[in-house]
């Protein structure tokens, strides 16, 4: 792998992280509340399918790629809410060590099964990109 193609995958995977970074950080103000997915907009599932297709189009050859960069973006935003909020202060008082793990891990899986909307526009994405290089 050449020098310039690792730095453009390396750049892909820090805006798939803060894509999905943001897609929490900006949920109050568009979902209109703390977690996307309790919202009855379709914010969450819009922005997950609108990040995947694009950054699938910006990288081809790696789009399966992104949707973990964006699941592990949202990971740290939903860490960062919750000790900011106290909640992990609390849990890390009241529960062992090992739950605190598992719910962090479970929660990664959680986002990456339950992001497959970004998996299906990062596929999409990918393949719109390579079609328009063939012509």
């Amino acid at each position: 792998m050449k020098l310039k193609d690792l730095r453009h995958n390396i750049i892909l995977f820090l805006l798939s992280f803060l894509a999905g970074w943001l897609i929490w950080a900006l949920s109050p103000y568009f979902a209109g509340g703390t977690r996307p997915w309790d919202s009855s907009s379709e914010y969450y599932y819009g922005s997950l399918f609108t990040s995947g297709i694009l950054l699938g189009a910006l990288g081809r050859r790696l789009f399966l790629l992104w949707p973990v960069g964006i699941a592990v973006g949202q990971l740290v935003a939903i860490t960062m809410l919750r000790f900011n909020s106290g909640d992990l202060k609390f849990e890390l008082s009241s529960r062992g060590i090992f739950q605190i793990i598992w719910s962090i891990y479970g929660g990664f899986f959680y986002l990456i099964i339950f992001g497959w909307v970004c998996w299906i526009g990062s596929g999409l994405g990918a393949f719109i990109s390579w079609r328009l290089s063939k012509k």
